[in-house]
């Protein structure tokens, strides 16, 4: 009896070391575990990148609202990234980017109140050196200051180029004019962060004007849970309590060593070339040497299996639990699991064990083996995968998959397969011929692939049809031999859809050479066209490049909406006015060209252009305007006018942009004579830039005068610039100068500055000159700060603002811009400034413009006034203009009075003021004292 219960006891602390040593391992491992993700148990981290859309809105900003003129554009290409470019003429120019949280428009942000840092990885190009970080938080608190997000803002240094930077909430504060501006109480007014709506990055104080690029790569708000040093202290104070048990049970298991009597068998053991354990009822356990080599860990005991963590992590629960099992069954133990090598590789292992029991049947030891059946684990589940792989690959692939033997019978059909060949079932194709379910269309091919295929290689054909007959679509099939001769083994047939491929092919053939928004051949295939054509030389036939009159106002005026739908409606009309063998194409923008075949001679292009102005004849009406649809023509023959395309391109462009100099709307057919008016355009611009460069431009003033007193009331200022070489030259030596945006805008800017200076010193010799006039195009006044320059300018020179007129066209009121006209008009009203609209009657404009913009002058234009007597039109014309004015009280002046008879007339009509060849032509800045100001009657002009 009290052997039995020695032995039980043995058994009992044997079991309980075990589990000590489970907990142990537990224990262990989850240390391991809480030590490798340390930070994330610590610490807490929000991150917005590019790739994290779904989590914000963002939105760019510029400084608009306070009368700035920054311009802001997003990326769409790179997510968070965008470019503002900040105008001169603002005291603290500004743009930003900003990201939105509260996506519902609740309110409701996200929470950084436990923020502890905040890093900005963000790319910057620029002048500023320093950057602006706004966090916006809702504050519920803050009464009527809850209608605007709190502010809190960061500034910081910043460089050129990518850039970390790291900053706490303590770098924010609330600025004081939001504070002062929402009269919040002073508890509110410091930084909060619980509920942020908004996060913004902005130019700092110091940005000056010119571009500013930015790229943010990502955005992250870190927080910390639990001080780093608590944490490991708690692990610390928790290992001290386990080694202390620990050590207690290594100091029993070393007693109950010293009490075994197994020394011998032991060392026989450790021969073995398997790694060997033992465990006795009593708790004593053994490994043998190799276990050691193996793992590169001395293993005393099954403890140190986990405490070691020996065994992989997904076999540990499986493993612990079949020797659990043995252990109280006493049935022999075996099971396979992964054991981490010395290597650090872990190796699958084939684990056995045995007990012996003693002469009552007891359990007295475990007897166990490891063998290592890694190589052959490893070649059994690549196996097992290979097959499951290609099972599920040819099962999901859309492709029609079969195996047939040579004489073409089925053996296997995927699902796709079946599917194509009307049946649900695998057994029902088994047997069946492939080459006659196939449809008949496809069954030659299949028979001459299949044949060629016996002959061992694969083989490829493409085919249009379905694989029950009928149907346009085309397939890609392959037929090659699986194994063994092949007139005995079994082939592989894959189809393959390829009816997107092949559609997408003639899409983008045909996309390649015809235009996408009104379908016409394009440049390319007409290029291809008169490729052959000149190549056959056995016939004639005419080139036309026609463009869209006044294509560019419209879309300036209207814009791209209108100028798409009258480039649909162009071509259109080209269409059906030319015949059925002629090419219409569309070669870029507004320009389009005809290809005449078989005409011989210039009265047969004369016939076709005929027809096309007859079919362009009606207006276009969009969205309630009506828009003219006419065009200018320019044609070239073959052989006559150039025996290769790009001569006959070359000269057909020269005769089009003859034909728009001639006044529009007609046809010219190229001459050799031609290319001295393109080289006259070109030497325009050349003077243009010239007398820009050498400071020849200035301007020269024509009296308005009260038509009737004949007193000077004013002037208007004319473009002259000075010829080194023919003297004093009009504008219209330079014209084509004023179709380029950019050099017309200087020409203006020169004009203006020499006007002032001639001012001031008119003003500084005491000379009365009344008012000035200048034009101005509406380009100008689209620039959002045109009204403050011209001010400020005015201001500098100490100018009263009474002293000048504006004159604008009817054009400036429409189109894209118009806000921004509107602005600059009213802003120089406001201050004094008189706006005159030049060429009235002659544009777009609607009479409500009138009242809606601030126009203090109508002026007749010169050609009504030229046909004055002649043309009872005309007559009506300008005095409706007149009584117009009186009604709407607005002074009316009518230019080109170059007779005496239309003096009279005008005055009868009531016209109060006038300006042309009559009373002076132009004259020059340094003869306005002499002619007019310090003459006798102060600035009258005899009748």
């Amino acid at each position: 009896m009290a052997r039995f219960a020695a032995r039980i006891a043995h058994v009992r602390r044997a079991a309980a070391a075990m589990r000590a040593e489970a907990l142990v391992l537990a224990l262990a491992l989850a240390t391991s575990i809480a030590i490798h993700h340390e930070r994330d148990i610590l610490e807490r981290r929000t991150v917005f990148t590019p790739s994290h859309t779904a989590d914000y809105r963002t939105y760019a900003y510029g400084d608009e609202a306070v009368g700035g003129g920054a311009k802001v554009r997003e990326n769409d290409a790179e997510p968070l990234s965008w470019t503002c470019r900040l105008a001169e003429g603002h005291p603290h120019p500004f743009c930003g980017y900003g990201l939105q949280f509260d996506l519902a428009g609740a309110g409701a942000g996200i929470d950084m109140s436990r923020v502890d840092e905040i890093r900005l990885d963000v790319a910057y190009e620029g002048s500023a050196g320093t950057l602006k970080i706004v966090v916006k938080n809702r504050d519920r608190r803050a009464g009527r200051a809850a209608a605007r997000d709190k502010v809190n803002g960061a500034e910081f240094p910043a460089r050129q180029g990518r850039q970390l930077i790291s900053f706490g909430p303590d770098a924010f504060a609330v600025p004081q004019w939001w504070a002062a501006g929402n009269g919040v109480a002073p508890g509110l007014a410091r930084p909060q962060f619980d509920n942020v709506v908004a996060f913004e990055i902005q130019t700092g104080s110091d940005a000056m004007a010119g571009d500013h690029r930015f790229r943010i790569h990502g955005i992250e708000l870190r927080s910390r849970l639990v001080p780093r040093g608590l944490f490991y202290g708690g692990l610390t104070a928790l290992w001290l309590l386990l080694a202390a048990v620990f050590v207690s049970g290594r100091r029993l298991q070393a007693e109950a060593q010293r009490r075994s009597h197994a020394a011998e068998w032991r060392k026989t053991l450790d021969t073995i070339p398997q790694m060997v354990w033992t465990v006795s009822a009593d708790g004593s356990e053994y490994f043998n040497r190799q276990w050691e080599e193996f793992t590169g860990t001395r293993v005393l005991s099954i403890a140190d299996m986990g405490r070691y963590d020996l065994v992989h992590p997904d076999d540990r629960a499986t493993s612990l639990q079949r020797w659990s099992d043995s252990l109280r069954t006493g049935v022999a133990y075996e099971t396979e699991y992964r054991v981490r090598h010395r290597s650090g590789e872990y190796r699958w292992m084939l684990s056995r064990g045995f007990a012996e029991r003693d002469e009552n049947g007891s359990v007295c030891r475990w007897y166990g083996t490891c063998t290592d059946i890694h190589d052959r684990v490893l070649a059994q589940q690549h196996l097992t995968r290979s097959r499951n792989f290609t099972r599920q690959l040819v099962e999901a692939t859309p492709d029609i998959v079969l195996v047939i033997e040579g004489s073409g019978r089925i053996v296997f059909a995927n699902p796709a397969a079946r599917q194509s060949l009307g049946t649900a079932a695998e057994e029902d194709l088994a047997g069946k011929s492939w080459i006659r379910l196939v449809g008949p269309d496809v069954r030659r091919a299949a028979r001459q692939a299949l044949r060629s295929a016996q002959g061992g290689a694969p083989q490829h054909f493409t085919t249009q049809g379905n694989a029950r007959g009928g149907g346009r679509d085309w397939w890609d099939v392959v037929i090659t031999p699986l194994s063994g001769p092949a007139e005995l083994g079994q082939f592989l047939v894959i189809s393959r859809n390829i009816s997107h491929q092949k559609r997408a092919e003639e899409r983008a053939h045909w996309a390649a050479k015809h235009d996408a928004l009104t379908g016409l051949p394009n440049r390319v295939l007409l290029q291809q066209e008169l490729e052959t054509l000149t190549a056959t030389r056995d016939a004639g036939f005419a080139l036309l490049v026609l463009d869209v009159d006044e294509f560019k106002k419209i879309n300036d005026t209207l814009g791209h909406d209108a100028g798409d739908a009258i480039l649909c409606t162009f071509s259109e009309r080209l269409r059906r006015a030319a015949r059925s063998e002629d090419m219409v194409a569309r070669l870029a923008g507004d320009e389009f060209a005809i290809l005449l075949r078989g005409v011989r001679d210039e009265a047969e292009v004369e016939a076709a252009a005929a027809k096309i102005f007859a079919g362009l004849r009606a207006p276009h009406v969009h969205q309630g305007k009506i828009l003219d649809c006419s065009t200018s023509i320019g044609a070239s023959l073959f052989p006559k006018h150039g025996r290769t395309k790009a001569e006959l391109l070359k000269n057909a462009d020269v005769a089009l942009y003859v034909a728009k100099s001639s006044g529009r709307r007609n046809l010219k057919i190229f001459n050799a004579a031609m290319r001295s008016e393109l080289e006259d355009r070109n030497a325009m611009i050349g003077r243009a830039r010239g007398a820009l460069a050498d400071d020849l431009i200035l301007p020269f003033y024509q009296p308005k005068v009260e038509l009737g007193t004949g007193r000077v009331s004013g002037f208007e200022a004319l473009l002259r610039w000075r010829d080194p070489r023919l003297g004093l030259q009009t504008p219209d030596t330079i014209m084509a100068a004023f179709e380029d945006l950019s050099l017309a805008a200087e020409i203006s800017d020169r004009i203006v500055g020499r006007m002032i200076a001639d001012m001031q010193s008119w003003m500084e010799r005491g000379w009365d000159f009344g008012h000035v006039a200048f034009n101005a195009a509406a380009a100008e006044l689209r620039a959002a700060d045109f009204a403050e320059r011209l001010l400020d300018r005015l201001c500098q020179a100490r100018i009263p603002t009474a002293c000048v007129q504006m004159e604008v066209t009817e054009t400036v009121f429409l189109g894209r811009g118009a806000e921004y006209v509107e602005r600059s008009l009213r802003l120089l009203s406001a201050n004094g400034v008189r706006i005159a609209l030049d060429d009235f009657g002659t544009g777009y404009a609607s009479l409500t413009h009138l009242k809606e913009f601030p126009v203090d002058l109508l002026k007749i234009d010169r050609s009504f006034v030229k046909d004055l007597q002649s043309d009872a039109d005309a007559g009506a014309i300008v005095d409706a203009v007149i009584g117009l004015g009186k009604s709407l009280r607005i002074d009316v002046v009518a230019e080109g009075i170059e007779t005496r008879a239309q003096h009279d007339t005008l005055l009868a009509l009531g016209c109060r003021y006038g300006q042309g060849f009559l009373y002076s032509p132009a004259v020059a800045a340094d003869e306005i004292g002499e002619t007019f100001l310090r003459a006798a009657g102060a600035r009258s002009l005899a009748a």
